[in-house]
């Protein structure tokens, strides 16, 4: 079982607000909000080999067909809960959206640690505190607290695109 949450990362106008996720032939139900996250749906995949895909859906199919291109992507047994983030993808006409779900369980996500994703095409270095972290494209890391306690701490973030030396930050 995976507590999921959900978010459209950057969407066109046009995208739904919703999706329908069919998990081991069961239909659930997830909000598609902009700038937050979603309230949380339980999931439960399939731990059977070629049975554990979960795909996208804008609404309940009348059939008992899914149809063959739309979205899908797997959570792995052993997580826990996730994010997926929904990014716009109009070549996808039976949703618009590619999806990647992001391990948030406590084992590989320990409370108070900043998850950092890296979706674009460059290098991403930040700093947070005293801690550099270097994210190569499509990677991803996850921070350490920069301080211990609660209170703030500078953060630079900078990129560097291909062909560029090294980012300024």
């Amino acid at each position: 079982r995976c507590v999921t949450k959900a978010i459209f990362v950057q969407p066109a106008n046009e995208v739904p607000e919703k999706a329908v996720l069919v998990v081991n032939n069961k239909f659930v139900d997830i909000e598609l909000p902009r700038r937050n996250l979603s309230d949380a749906v339980e999931l439960e995949p399939s731990n059977e080999p070629g049975k554990s895909a979960i795909f996208v859906l804008p609404q309940k199919p009348n059939g008992p067909e899914i149809p063959l291109d739309a979205p899908k992507f797997t959570i792995p047994p052993t997580w826990t809960s996730c994010i997926l983030l929904f990014f716009h993808d109009a070549s996808n006409k039976v949703f618009p959206a590619r999806i990647i779900p992001v391990n948030t369980s406590n084992a590989d996500f320990p409370l108070g640690h900043i998850l950092m994703f890296n979706v674009s095409t460059a290098t991403v270095v930040a700093k947070l505190g005293t801690e550099t972290v270097k994210i190569l494209p499509g990677k991803s890391a996850s921070v350490k607290p920069p301080r211990s306690g609660s209170g703030a701490y500078p953060v630079a973030i900078d990129c560097a695109l291909p062909g560029d030396k090294q980012p300024t930050a």
